[in-house]
């Protein structure tokens, strides 16, 4: 992440596969956000998996609204 900002990129995109699955896209979204990069998730959001009750996905947005990610889009 540091040397794709060092390398001058303003943007990045979070996509492939389902993101949101990502145990720590929020890390890197926070870590984007403090080298002043904008972020976007590209995601369907239609796959959210029920595992022993909870949800992967759910967990995903919990903590990156907890990490300063505050827009979801449908």
């Amino acid at each position: 992440m540091r040397k794709i900002a060092a390398a001058g990129f303003e943007k990045i995109t979070f996509a492939g596969g389902e993101p949101m699955l990502c145990p720590w896209l929020p890390k890197l979204i926070k870590t984007a956000k403090e080298l002043g990069l904008t972020t976007m998730i590209v995601t369907n959001g239609s796959q959210d998996p029920k595992v022993n009750g909870s949800s992967p996905v759910l967990a995903t947005k919990k903590r990156l609204i907890r990490n300063g990610y505050s827009f979801f889009k449908r």
